[in-house]
């Protein structure tokens, strides 16, 4: 979450974490939701203008090592050094119009979780495709994040999805994705059946305009191990080609 996290301290993390890891972060920030974040005591407030200055001040210490930016949540004038630091891809977790322009226009791309391959086609990739395209910046990266379960019982590994993500669907911005797609309970989203339905809807997804897709893995029946090594044996074959 980025509002308990100044992007100078971030940047610092991150760009320490993509000098060990040569180069190959892509780092996801996000508001977070309002529940949350005033929990702690903080103001979510403006959060498409607070990401976009956020993603700014990144992007600039990320890229050059310094920064110097004023705007209207964000006056930061700092730097540090990494020597062996190289510049770090930024995706935002974008939902909502406003922020997926602002991710479009700033960021490297966005990274979704509980979305479904409609909302991925006909909102998520157009919207921060056409922000990219008309501030002039490369395609975007839309990195889609869902639970997959392969189980030859569709109807029980839906059934446990709905029981584990049953929060999600309480959320306000999650809930009106969730209510674009049609869906009643957030783990009816879940990507379920066997390995070859799974292996469909997951390119279903990269059809939809997905450039990635991040599976979390979760167990269904009596076998847990079992259920876990199923479905992780089948994203290895696929990663792998």
């Amino acid at each position: 979450p980025s509002y308990p996290r100044h992007p100078s301290a971030l940047a610092q993390q991150a760009a320490t974490v993509n000098a060990l890891c040569g180069g190959r972060l892509i780092l996801g920030v996000g508001p977070s939701h309002a529940p949350g974040i005033e929990a702690l005591g903080l103001a979510y407030d403006r959060p498409a203008l607070h990401m976009r200055e956020y993603v700014t001040v990144l992007k600039a210490l990320g890229n050059e090592g310094r920064v110097d930016f004023q705007g209207e949540t964000y006056q930061v004038r700092t730097g540090f050094a990494c020597p062996e630091a190289s510049p770090f891809k930024v995706v935002v977790s974008a939902l909502a119009p406003l922020m997926l322009k602002a991710a479009g226009e700033v960021a490297d791309g966005t990274v979704t979780w509980m979305v479904g391959r409609n909302t991925i086609a006909n909102h998520t990739a157009p919207r921060i495709t056409k922000a990219a395209s008309a501030a002039g910046r490369d395609s975007p990266q839309v990195i889609v994040a869902l639970p997959v379960c392969v189980h030859d019982d569709k109807a029980q590994a839906t059934a446990r999805a709905v029981q584990i993500f049953a929060g999600y669907g309480q959320l306000p911005n999650y809930r009106r994705q969730l209510d674009s797609e049609g869906i009643d309970q957030a783990g009816e989203i879940a990507v379920v059946g066997n390995e070859d339905e799974v292996t469909a809807e997951l390119q279903a997804y990269f059809d939809a305009g997905a450039t990635e897709v991040i599976a979390s893995v979760y167990p269904a029946g009596d076998d847990s191990r079992g259920s876990f090594a199923r479905s992780t044996a089948l994203l290895q074959a696929l990663a792998n080609g």
